[in-house]
């Protein structure tokens, strides 16, 4: 198998729907500015005030006409967004097997290609991209069966931005792939990332290898990760038995040191579990309230309330995404979408420095009324590493940024 020749299709048909100054409701276009030149740093000190100018500035669509979607001619759904470890750049994925990059710092969408082949979700750039002024290769899961090869339809791919072609195939998953994390810090390398799958397994890769190189086996049929915000440890999510399983990377795949229960979890499945400040873990059951894991004290710290209820779409429901929620770069503030159509905003510091549980912690709501007259929700979110922006997504992207006059 000659991996370089793999060639995916390549296509700029990228729509930016927000080009528009007017705010006629016949072409459904957003008073968004279309002059974006550069996002502000995130070195502002963030706190109540600063977290109520947040407002967005951009919105993409996957649509290929310039309206917004109808009941007529719904848009399927963005399933991934991932940022760069500088945040200058950022990826998304969808159903239709589009990957796009979008230049973060003047808030514009830069290449589209395609992966129709083999489907793409939970891409994820590794840290080798830093040495990079522009990312050239991402890591892609499989959704597409190919082959009668459960190893090869489930594989990850590397992919080549630059030529649209597929580096190298990482085999070793037998079910679909639901969580992806690259490492934060060079200790273990700056190619490496790691995997979990519906086979019940997490896995740690290399990638200039297409062997994996470590395994833990028997984490239920939905594992979700994430690694710690120094890049040390690893959480696991084990959806059948509600529990996280806390494992340092350097014994990695034995060595467990913390089992955390949760009991009464409100809903089917954790879509994201995302590290905090002060060893808090957050756990994002899609359209319901967020889970407060202290992982020192190995405990329930609380819960993330406010949250309204995703309604479904028989286009978009049955996506797996990437989750819909995130921690701001000081690990202070976390950030959920909403199925009302805002974005809530929680100050964690309740948390630091108590000895137990503490009752549900109230969010700042912030909505801009247009995008919730055009129904546009924040299906999935994450927050830049580096600047003050935040991006949200369902079939629309949305690029927002505090006010950095603030």
């Amino acid at each position: 198998m000659n991996d370089s020749r793999d060639h995916v299709s390549d296509s700029t048909t990228e729509n930016m729907a927000s080009s528009a100054a007017s705010t006629s409701s016949s072409a459904g276009a957003l008073a968004l500015s279309s002059s974006i030149t550069s996002l502000p740093s995130i070195s502002t000190p963030l706190n109540d005030t600063v977290m109520g100018t947040l407002h967005p500035v951009k919105l993409f669509s996957l649509s290929s006409s310039s309206s917004l979607p109808t009941a007529a001619s719904p848009q399927v759904p963005y399933t991934s967004v991932s940022h760069n470890p500088q945040g200058s750049f950022f990826i998304t994925t969808s159903p239709n097997g589009s990957l796009q990059l979008f230049d973060s710092l003047r808030a514009r969408s830069f290449k589209t290609t395609y992966s129709k082949k083999y489907g793409c979700s939970n891409a994820i750039f590794t840290l080798r991209t830093a040495t990079h002024s522009v990312p050239t290769s991402c890591v892609i899961a499989s959704t597409i069966p190919a082959s009668s090869d459960d190893a090869a339809n489930n594989a990850l791919r590397f992919l080549d931005l630059n030529t649209n072609s597929f580096i190298r195939y990482f085999q070793a998953h037998t079910k679909q792939v639901t969580s992806t994390v690259s490492s934060p810090s060079s200790a273990f390398g700056l190619d490496a990332f790691y995997s979990a799958s519906a086979d019940g397994t997490v896995r740690a890769w290399d990638s200039r290898s297409d062997k994996c190189y470590a395994c833990l086996a028997n984490m239920g049929d939905s594992p979700i990760i994430a690694l710690d915000r120094s890049g040390t440890i690893l959480a696991i999510w084990h959806q059948n038995k509600s529990t996280v399983y806390l494992v340092p990377l350097e014994s990695f795949p034995i060595g467990i040191i913390g089992k955390i229960e949760v009991a009464n979890c409100p809903s089917e499945r954790i879509e994201k579990i995302v590290w905090a400040d002060k060893g808090l873990l957050i756990l994002d059951p899609p359209g319901h309230d967020k889970i407060v894991i202290d992982t020192i004290k190995l405990g329930v710290a609380g819960t993330l309330s406010g949250v309204t209820p995703f309604a479904i779409s028989s286009q978009s429901d049955d996506a797996a995404r990437s989750g819909s929620v995130d921690v701001t770069p000081d690990g202070c503030w976390c950030l959920s979408g909403s199925g009302d159509g805002s974005t809530l905003a929680w100050n964690l510091s309740a948390f630091f420095g108590t000895g137990g549980r503490i009752p549900p912690v109230h969010p700042i709501r912030i909505a801009n009324d247009e995008l919730i007259s055009k129904q546009i929700v924040p299906r999935i979110l994450t927050i830049n590493p580096k600047l003050g922006s935040v991006v949200t997504g369902d079939t629309e992207i949305v690029i927002s940024i505090f006010n950095k006059d603030e």
